[in-house]
């Protein structure tokens, strides 16, 4: 007889094999989330769960996204593409505290994928390093516009990703694997701030009584981080992750 595991859940979601396979050592969703490393895997599964198009559990997963695409802002260098990203990141942030419309939102991701776009032409590390950060920006106000549809988990994972491919980029060859991992991890503790607990199923949330995914809670012990290190481009279905 099969026993079952709170990470078959994630196999119904279509979670990529290492995910599920970090989940599969971890002994309940609360312990694998305190421990996880991987802020663009959080910033997926928190996307999966948060409601339908215009929820209002959709904007915590809006600002998570927005303050892991704000990690690489340091390292665009060109000023044009600064303010762009700085204000994609904003706008997407006062679409959260209700004070912009989406409309807004897709204007200032448009034009951060647009600068975005032109700073990977250039050829230095620094400019691509420059690309990446300003496409985290986009990626980011983009899960604000994805509000309105059904894409938020990815635009939300991808903030993550791309501020990660900033770090890299920014890095050495030899150390830029590492760079990566370190920003992913250190934008975990990012999303925590955000989702102190697991996100969970609406269902779920109603039957335990806590409304949204702010309430505090001790962090689980006993077990190690989840670590993993971020080969793919993300969880899901279209072989992200699945590979």
């Amino acid at each position: 007889m099969t026993t079952e595991h709170w990470s078959d859940e994630l196999v119904e979601l279509h979670a990529c094999a290492d995910a599920v396979a970090l989940a599969r050592t971890q002994p309940d969703r609360e312990t694998a989330w305190a421990n996880c490393e991987r802020s663009d895997w959080m910033l997926w599964i928190a996307g999966k769960y948060a409601g339908p198009p215009g929820d209002e559990l959709r904007k915590p997963l809006v600002l998570a996204a927005c303050a892991c695409a704000e990690a690489a802002l340091p390292l665009i260098a060109d000023k044009w593409v600064l303010g762009v990203a700085t204000s994609a990141i904003q706008t997407a942030q006062a679409w959260a505290h209700g004070e912009a419309p989406l409309d807004d939102v897709r204007a200032a991701a448009a034009a951060a994928f647009a600068s975005a776009y032109a700073s990977a032409y250039a050829s230095t590390s620094a400019a691509y390093a420059s690309a990446y950060a300003s496409a985290s920006a986009a990626y980011a106000s983009t899960s604000a516009y994805a509000s309105a549809s059904a894409d938020a988990d990815d635009a939300a994972y991808a903030a993550a990703y791309a501020a990660a491919d900033a770090a890299s980029a920014a890095a050495d060859a030899a150390s830029a694997a590492d760079a990566r991992f370190i920003a992913l991890r250190e934008m975990a503790e990012v999303v925590r701030s955000h989702y102190p607990h697991a996100p969970v199923r609406r269902e779920r949330r109603a039957a335990r009584g806590r409304p949204g995914g702010r309430a505090l809670a001790p962090r689980a012990r006993g077990h190690g981080p989840v670590r993993a290190e971020p080969r793919h481009r993300a969880c899901g279905r279209g072989g992200r992750g699945a590979r």
